[in-house]
């Protein structure tokens, strides 16, 4: 793994020289290595020697060869790092995850997982980095349990398996798992039926300023997480757009599960615009006592119950709202769903409002340290700050009220703690 870091810090200075060496069947293995670099930049189709290069004598080709297939991307690299993950050479399936990880294929969590109890703990380490950038939500436990009891420990006293699962859970839990093939996002829908929320755009600045802002609010990435979210260049998927019939960009198309249009927006959207119109897609009913039922039928659909959940405070029925937050906490424990950190501040929310202000506080630290990267952590801190004044923790409440000023200024939340405070700042 260092070998292959170093090479991707020293790529600017190999470019320079690379194409000097272009064989790479050299017996020199220097050359090889070389030669795997500089196929890079080709706009040729992957050379049969490079993927055999992957399984070169040589440890430095190896890695170039890695290196190389992953910078360049396309099927033919998925494919060789994919037979490479049940290869009988330990280093094989080490830089094969890797490089999934770095194609962002280690989508294949079926593929990926047995390499998580691999008797080598660099191949354990590489299926967590790669898993991380999967995007998958249902790796979650795995990392988890990887964190928790990886057995290899370094000279130094370390866990570097453990500390790889935890970083990886942790990339999961903050990022937006976008499909790239449309193809393969419909069937994800249709299987786990969840609506399709899918971002067109095309290179330039609008598109990139746009996506900075709206991909890193953290509302709308809770919002996507809950969905099966779809990211569409124009560049390498015209025919997407003729199917989806968008000729304006960016635009923002919501598909049901079955493949039926709900919605289609143009234009650069405000996070508050762009998280209603994918929580409009998530809905699965307008009516309670319909979600009361599709719930009866299974269980296990925590978006109903969450819904559900939204309804009740809606209508003011705290305990019934508490109690569905219990059932989905209980049933996923690992925010596969992404509901859990929801139901957590809700459950923490409904204490505050019962006035029990010292529980509603202590469950709220809890939560914001639990979730750094939650949809509901600016109503998190709000909550905060008002439950720890009302349980007499004044300093500490306009601490927290402070800190929500500060981190989300322009927010609505931010406007009410400051008005909060004015007259403390009076006095």
């Amino acid at each position: 793994m260092k070998i292959l870091l170093a090479l991707l810090l020293a790529w600017p200075l190999s470019a320079a020289w690379a194409g000097e060496f272009t064989d790479l069947n050299s017996p020199d293995p220097e050359i090889r290595s070389d030669a795997c670099l500089a196929s890079i930049d080709s706009e040729e189709e992957v050379d049969p020697l490079l993927l055999d290069c992957l399984d070169d004598e040589s440890l430095l080709v190896r890695h170039c060869a890695a290196y190389a297939l992953a910078r360049r991307g396309g099927a033919a690299a998925a494919q060789a790092f994919r037979e490479g993950l049940s290869s009988p050479d330990y280093d094989r399936r080490r830089i094969s995850a890797l490089g999934l990880g770095m194609l962002g294929g280690g989508r294949e969590v079926d593929f990926m997982k047995p390499l998580l109890t691999d008797g080598n703990w660099e191949v354990r380490w590489a299926a967590a980095y790669a898993l991380g950038r999967s995007g998958r939500r249902e790796a979650l436990p795995w990392l988890k349990h990887l964190a928790a009891g990886d057995p290899h420990r370094d000279e130094r006293g370390n866990y570097p398996v453990r500390t790889a699962a935890a970083r990886a859970a942790e990339r999961l839990e903050a990022s937006v798992g976008w499909h790239r093939r449309l193809a393969d996002a419909v069937k994800a829908g249709k299987e786990g039926g969840r609506p399709l929320i899918v971002h067109l755009r095309q290179a330039g600045n609008l598109c990139s300023r746009y996506e900075q802002a709206i991909f890193t609010d953290e509302r709308v990435v809770d919002a996507l997480q809950r969905t099966v979210p779809v990211w569409l260049d124009r560049g390498s998927s015209p025919k997407d757009f003729e199917l989806l019939q968008v000729q304006r960009l960016p635009a923002l198309v919501c598909l049901a599960p079955s493949g039926q249009v709900i919605s289609r927006t143009y234009g650069v959207l405000a996070p508050e615009v762009f998280q209603e119109k994918v929580l409009a897609a998530l809905e699965k009913s307008d009516s309670p006592s319909r979600l009361r039922r599709n719930l009866a039928e299974n269980p296990n659909d925590l978006e109903c119950a969450w819904q559900l959940v939204e309804v009740y405070l809606e209508e003011g029925r705290l305990e019934g709202a508490r109690s569905l937050c219990r059932e989905i906490i209980k049933r996923d424990p690992d925010n596969v769903s992404s509901l859990l950190d929801n139901a957590v501040f809700t459950e923490a929310y409904v204490l505050g409002r019962c006035k029990d202000y010292s529980a509603s506080a202590a469950a709220l630290k809890d939560m914001l340290e639990s979730f750094p990267f939650s949809g509901e952590r600016a109503r998190a801190l709000y909550c905060l700050g008002l439950a720890l004044y009302k349980s007499g923790l004044a300093p500490e409440g306009q601490k927290v009220l402070r800190r929500l000023i500060r981190e989300y200024p322009s927010s609505r939340l931010a406007a009410a703690a400051s008005s909060f405070l004015a007259p403390d700042s009076a006095r």
